[in-house]
């Protein structure tokens, strides 16, 4: 006993063997991967945005946090007179995290001048912060403070620009 094939089928491998078929199959792949690679492609790009939005949302993050630890070791050394070791500790880590921030962050800035200005004022209140004991010794602290402020301000509009966040 024999398989007979579908006529159908049949008729199809017909069409699909002859020039016009074979035109047809290839113009249908090449619609297929065509496509594909569109997909692909907007992938690609958006999860790029989406790594940019991540680490700019990161950063203005640990700013956020700095603004506060910043207050909270001036308050420390106007109430009691003599700093906190605590305080300057945590002081001392966020500057680290947001310098390791701001190297990831390079590649995103169309400027590199923007971000070594910044870590350099990162860099210069991290050199005066063993300095500040009390209130006499808090100018330098201050200066040093409207530096990475100043340095933000610049890195932080072209960093929300580039990452389509709309914060300010």
């Amino acid at each position: 006993m024999t398989i007979k094939t579908p006529k159908y089928l049949v008729d199809m491998w017909h069409v699909a063997t002859r020039p016009a078929g074979m035109l047809a199959l290839l113009y249908a792949l090449a619609a297929f991967v065509a496509g594909f690679g569109a997909d692909l492609w907007k992938e690609s790009k958006h999860s790029r945005f989406d790594r940019i939005a991540e680490l700019a949302q990161s950063f203005n993050e640990t700013t956020a946090e700095f603004d506060a630890l910043v207050a909270a070791m001036a308050n420390g050394i106007m109430d009691s007179g003599k700093s906190d070791a605590d305080d300057r500790a945590k002081l001392i880590k966020n500057l680290n995290q947001q310098y390791s921030e701001v190297d990831e962050l390079a590649p995103v800035v169309k400027s590199n001048a923007t971000v070594d200005t910044y870590k350099k004022s990162l860099s210069a209140l991290n050199a005066v912060l063993p300095a500040v004991n009390d209130p006499q010794s808090m100018k330098s602290y201050w200066g040093r403070v409207s530096d990475v402020l100043v340095a933000r301000r610049t890195l932080r509009t072209e960093l929300n620009k580039k990452a389509d966040l709309g914060v300010d």
